[in-house]
């Protein structure tokens, strides 16, 4: 993730004010790469989703004693739970656990990229406002 913030604090920074048109014409750019990669991690989060939910009705069978008589072989689980119970079981299950981290990082990462698209818009605002605010200090309104 740190990867991530370094590049957009390289991306979204204004270094040469004498050159906001650049800037300016840079910004769909910028837009476009981060929305890109805003869809890309949404799908992803989309996937391991529907990977939670498969994975956690196979849980539910494996603690409820309804899996196949194979899986109980390869990895055995002899104690009889309550349905009321379950929710404890799965809650510290260390394959859910991890899938769950997972999709909590993607989803981290797709929120921060949708801010991230909502500073790039905006960028072309400030670059405006700085382009006036030179146009008036020249004298130029």
């Amino acid at each position: 993730m740190q990867e991530l913030f370094n590049e957009v604090d390289k991306d979204i920074k204004i270094i040469d004010k004498e050159r906001l048109e650049e800037e300016s014409l840079r910004t769909p750019l910028l837009h476009h790469k981060y929305l890109k990669m805003m869809i890309t991690f949404s799908l992803e989060y989309a996937k391991l989703e529907e990977q939670y939910n498969m994975m956690m009705k196979d849980k539910t069978h494996f603690y409820l004693g309804k899996s196949d008589p194979e899986v109980y072989s390869k990895t055995p689980f002899d104690l009889k739970i309550l349905k009321g119970d379950l929710k404890l079981y799965t809650d510290s299950d260390e394959d859910l656990s991890k899938l769950r981290q997972r999709i909590t990082y993607t989803k981290e990462r797709v929120d921060y990229l949708r801010s991230v698209c909502k500073i790039v818009s905006d960028r072309n605002w400030a670059i405006k406002n700085s382009m006036d605010w030179l146009k008036f200090k020249e004298g130029i309104v």
